[in-house]
Parts: structure tokens; sequence; C-alpha cells
């Protein structure tokens, strides 16, 4: 597999496991949270712009920062 398809394969499934576990956050634990500890910081609606520039800008930069292989550890014996 190419270099290029592995990390795009890295990101769309970075991508999906991020929304997931995001969306299951916001619904079950912060909107609630928020609307009974700070009201007047919720918007009136919601705007979908700043979500599609930030989740995309933070799941490109998160999966360089993932484990990769990097050949074996230095107090382990090579296979």
């Amino acid at each position: 597999m190419s270099t290029t398809r592995r990390i795009a394969g890295s990101v769309a499934a970075a991508a999906v496991a991020f929304g997931a576990l995001d969306a299951v956050w916001i619904r079950q634990v912060a909107l609630p949270l928020y609307r009974a500890e700070v009201p007047h910081l919720m918007a009136s609606s919601f705007d979908p712009v700043p979500a599609l520039v930030f989740y995309p800008a933070f799941t490109c930069a998160l999966v360089p920062r993932g484990p990769a292989d990097r050949g074996p550890h230095p107090g382990r014996p090579a296979a």
C-alpha cells in the first residue's frame, strides 16, 4: 500500500472515530451542562461553518502525531 493511501486511510479512520466520539460527548455531556450552567453563552442557532473548519483541520493535525510503526523497541529483541 502506498504511503498516500495509508495516510488517507488514517485520516478517514480518525475522522470517523473522532466524529463519533465527539458527537456522543457533545450530545450527552456538553450540551446539557452548558445549557444548565452557561445558557447566556450558547448560540441561538447552530452554525456549521466553525465545525467545517475545525474538524478537518484538527483531524489532519492529529493523524501525524498518532502511533506509527517505528521499528523494534530498543528494549525488546527484534522479531
